[in-house]
């Protein structure tokens, strides 16, 4: 009886083992395969929030006091972002609260349009305040 429940133990350590390794193996060679990584299907991938995240920084860059802004959060009941059929351009409307030239928080709303032109690469098509 004692060699046989020894074979058993070390066998199911060994089946432990092997079963680990086919599971690693197949993580390993999914991510391989999985359909290259999101920098080289950029121009086909929805990236709404980074377009949305684009979108802040050109409009902190047009602000009075830029240091102040506080933007809602992207699913926000007051952001909308669209994007354009076949293309990588979104437009964005949102606000953003901060401080004017006066020192009073005032909030102010955006429309603009991005355009992703390379891998987390945006341009600013235009921007107008509502």
């Amino acid at each position: 009886m004692g060699w046989y429940s020894d074979h058993s133990a070390e066998w199911k350590k060994k089946s432990k083992i092997i079963y680990i390794a086919v599971i690693i193996f197949i993580l390993i060679v999914s991510c391989l395969i999985g359909g290259g990584s999101s920098e080289d299907n950029w121009e086909t991938e929805d990236a709404g929030r980074y377009a949305y995240n684009a979108t802040k920084d050109f409009v902190m860059n047009s602000l009075k006091s830029p240091s102040t802004a506080q933007f809602p959060g992207y699913s926000d009941a007051g952001v909308k972002v669209l994007r354009k059929i076949n293309t990588q351009q979104y437009v964005i409307t949102g606000y953003v609260d901060a401080q004017n030239s006066f020192g009073g928080t005032v909030r102010t709303r955006y429309a603009a349009t991005v355009e992703q032109t390379a891998y987390r690469k945006w341009k600013l098509l235009s921007m107008d305040w509502l």
